[in-house]
């Protein structure tokens, strides 16, 4: 299959560099998506792992170069990918994941007690997925890369070195301990690893990256792919490369299913499992858990075994682990004897009663019975009578408005009255209620009405006029149907604001917004929250509060564009035409920060200048460069403008 590369591809690249990386890439016409196989090999993080014997070939010679895809599944502590060491005297290298960061291991002196290894200055393994790692050691240094380009790297441990002739296995997701135990077993997919005895370039590694089979000239001395294997578990990796047929990897390590050959997107399908009973009678039942495959396995009981017996009712757990950093839990309820432990709860009215069996029983009162159910085992049933409903003397208040009778169950009572009626409950049973009825004393609420100024009265309820200041008192019916006293008064609708403070904007266009909501802008018909600006000038909205007061205010707005003109070529002959190379701003432009700089097409850095008034001659690092194209990066921030701004292109220099 094919998958287009991401962004996460520069994960720790500033935008400056992203810039440069994907001009540069251009630049050298490298297509945007990597050729991935189908199937990969999984390895499980828990104990097995490949095994290549010594052999010089993998050793380092002064240069080495190590690549593979990867989907770690596990990035917490220390996850190998390959390795050729034994701290007792063997120590050569090893290349792996180590808290979301790419490690590079290595020693000449073969033992670790003066450990020497580089890692990637950021976190890089943030999310889960695919990438492409690789490695380069030589006599000049050490190189990572990430998704076909290099990453920036800090020396994590020790200094440069060259690296011991190891005599170790070349193992594959293992590391050898001191004790002599192999772990750090890398947990994930891998697939393409590929070895050089030479030292690739960033551009040879991109091209692998790309490639199902290897690309470069340099062919490497160890490939191994799986497309051809067939899924399920695999014990033997064949060296792809004729001329190193030695080079075969064999699984070291017990665990029947791990490692396997899984498709690419083995973390992407969805895996279940479930708890079940695969036997049972009346007092013991066996629990087991579907599908069968998984590494271990720990039951709610402490039990590991694959499958246990209970004896009790009650809800048991396990929790299944698949591979390292990935478990699964499930739990099921199992209740013995057929029912054991159901209660059935029964309300009866006080003096009635029920049968149950060959008898009948009244509430209160608790039963203990023992049936047999339809599988021949002994169910336990206990029966709970209750009373139902309050058949005590209960008690209930009602309210009317003042010196307003009501008939309650056939009585006509008076506020302040009170009775005792004989009702009947929800359940059918009857009751005894003491009734009170209360008259609901006038309720006083506060009313405040707006006007737009003091000379206007405000008007309440379309009729009576308010004048501001004054407050009346008006008696009316509440939503309960009783008096209710309300205090009016009126008031002068407080000032608003519609529009913010005049501004200047850097740039040739404002989306202008009101503080209030919809407003009239001057010269429109319609209301609308926003208006865009294209000219500088004075612009008036009108806005109509709820209160129905009109304000109207205006805003003055300065529009300060950023004009720059960049030349796409110069001719550095000293003709006095075009003999100079650098941005063109508007007259007057002013600057807080300027930088622009000048790379060829392998990204080194030819010129560089932080005054706006110094332009490229076309020379770089002392002398004058060939006709060809290069790529400039401007960054400037303008006296004023909040915003950095940043332009990228290519400029011809023609001789």
């Amino acid at each position: 299959m094919f998958v287009c590369s991401s962004p996460r591809a520069f994960p720790c690249a500033t935008p400056t560099v992203r810039t440069l990386y994907l001009l540069v890439f251009w630049l050298i016409s490298f297509t945007t998506c990597i050729a991935q196989s189908d199937r990969v090999l999984l390895l499980d993080g828990q104990r097995a792992h490949f095994g290549i014997p010594d052999d010089d070939a993998l050793d380092y010679g002064e240069q080495l170069t190590i690549a593979a895809w990867v989907y770690p599944n596990c990035r917490e502590g220390l996850k190998v990918l390959v390795s050729k060491q034994w701290c007792r005297g063997d120590y050569g290298y090893y290349l792996g994941i180590r808290n979301d960061r790419l490690e590079w291991s290595y020693n000449i002196e073969g033992n670790c007690g003066n450990p020497n290894s580089v890692r990637s200055q950021e976190a890089v393994f943030t999310e889960l997925g695919w990438y492409h790692v690789a490695v380069t050691h030589d006599r000049e240094g050490i190189h990572l890369y990430l998704d076909g380009a290099e990453i920036a790297i800090e020396q994590a441990e020790g200094r440069f070195t060259q690296i011991r002739n190891s005599r170790q296995p070349f193992r594959i997701g293992g590391y050898r301990f001191l004790s002599g135990t192999v772990g750090a077993f890398f947990s994930g997919l891998t697939d393409d690893l590929r070895v050089w005895n030479t030292t690739l370039t960033e551009a040879e590694i991109a091209a692998e990256m790309r490639a199902a089979t290897p690309q470069t000239t340099a062919k490497p001395i160890l490939a191994l792919s799986y497309d051809d294997l067939p899924s399920g578990p695999i014990e033997t990796l064949e060296n792809e490369v004729a001329s190193t047929p030695m080079l075969t990897a064999t699984k070291v390590g017990d665990g029947q299913d791990f490692p396997a050959i899984v498709m690419a997107d083995f973390y992407e399908r969805p895996v279940s499992y479930e708890l079940e009973v695969s036997d049972a009678n009346c007092e013991v039942v066996t629990l087991g858990v579907r599908p069968g495959t998984f590494e271990s396995i720990i039951w709610s009981t402490g039990q590991t075994s694959e499958t246990i017996q209970v004896d009790e009712s009650g809800v048991y757990s396990a929790q299944i682990t698949v591979e390292a950093c990935r478990t699964y839990v499930d739990s099921i309820d199992v209740q013995l004897g057929g029912g054991q432990g159901v209660v059935e709860s029964i309300s009866l009215c006080r003096g009635d009663s029920v049968r149950i069996g060959d008898r009948f029983y009244q509430a209160p009162f608790t039963l203990i019975d023992t049936v047999a159910t339809a599988d021949g085992c002994d169910s336990i049933i206990t029966y709970q009578l209750e009373l139902a409903g309050d058949e005590g003397v209960g008690s209930q208040t009602i309210t009317t408005c003042r010196n307003e009778p009501r008939r309650i169950g056939g009585i006509l009572m008076q506020p302040g009255d009170s009775t005792q009626l004989s009702l009947l409950s929800s359940e059918g049973c009857d009751s005894l209620v003491n009734v009170l009825l209360l008259y609901v004393p006038a309720t006083v609420r506060d009313t405040i009405l707006f006007t737009c100024d003091s000379t206007t009265a405000a008007i309440f309820e379309d009729s009576i006029s308010v004048n501001v200041g004054e407050t009346l008192q008006i008696t009316t019916v509440n939503a309960g149907g009783c008096d209710e006293l309300l205090s009016v008064t009126a008031r002068v609708s407080p000032t608003l604001s519609i529009l913010p403070s005049d501004t200047t904007v850097c740039g040739d266009q404002l989306n202008l917004s009101s503080l209030v909501g919809p407003v009239i802008w001057q010269g429109a018909a319609d209301t609308t929250s926003a208006l865009t600006i294209s000219n500088s000038g004075t612009y008036t909205a009108t806005y109509t509060a709820p209160t129905g007061c009109t304000y109207s205010e205006s805003i003055n707005v300065t529009l300060a564009p950023d004009r720059v003109y960049v030349p796409s070529a110069f001719s550095p002959n000293d003709d006095g035409i075009n003999d100079c190379f650098s941005p063109s701003f508007a007259l007057g432009a002013d600057f807080r920060a300027f930088t622009l700089r000048i790379y060829d097409r392998w990204g080194g850095l030819l010129f560089s200048t932080n005054d706006p008034r110094v332009c490229w001659d076309g020379e770089g690092k002392g002398t004058a460069v060939d006709t060809n194209v290069y790529l400039y990066v401007i960054d400037y921030e303008r006296t004023g403008c909040p915003d950095e701004v940043q332009l990228s292109g290519l400029v011809h220099l023609v001789r």
